[in-house]
């Protein structure tokens, strides 16, 4: 029988160390985005292997969070984040893509990915957006997607942000996006 490679998934857990990404209340953005890293990086199987950048409560400079991706060379890029809106209505998942040479590909995955998180339980905003304000997304020489997971302002993206078993489905909706 034949070994089939995984595809491997550098995630990209925004933030992290001194940077606390967006933050309401006693609720912060670089441990809910670290804490769905980990949850994907222990769904591992053979078909997918998602290789977090920071395991810990450690800021990585973007310039490292780069030469670290293109050392791993991924089938694709995930980079978590979640976004504060002064507009408290404003809720659910976007997904952000840059136009380079991997643009079909990046904006098919943040398609595969959206289509599982709404089957699955969360709002999300249907529209892929483009955007060259994402470093991360626009250096990269793979295929990237970086998700908004919610608005951490409104209280109902907050409830699910910052419940554990919420988390883990996020991480779930995103893993059988990419199998």
């Amino acid at each position: 029988m034949k070994s089939v490679k995984p595809k491997v998934i550098v995630i990209d857990a925004a933030h992290g160390g001194q940077d606390s990404g967006s933050v309401y209340n006693d609720i912060i953005e670089k441990d809910i985005v670290l804490d769905v890293s980990k949850y994907l990086v222990g769904m591992n199987s053979q078909e997918v292997k998602f290789i977090p950048l920071r395991t810990d409560d450690s800021y990585i400079p973007l310039n490292e969070r780069l030469l670290k991706i293109d050392s791993i060379n991924p089938d694709m890029v995930i980079s978590l984040h979640i976004r504060l809106d002064a507009n408290e209505e404003e809720m659910g998942v976007e997904a952000f893509v840059v136009e380079n040479t991997f643009y079909e590909k990046s904006k098919h995955l943040a398609s595969d990915i959206l289509n599982s998180l709404t089957q699955e339980f969360i709002q999300t905003n249907k529209e892929i957006s483009t955007s060259d304000e994402y470093l991360v997304t626009k250096v990269n020489k793979s295929p990237c997607v970086l998700l908004e997971l919610g608005n951490i302002s409104n209280e109902n993206d907050r409830e699910l942000l910052n419940n554990k078993e919420e988390q883990k489905d996020i991480a779930t909706a995103i893993y059988k996006a990419v199998k």
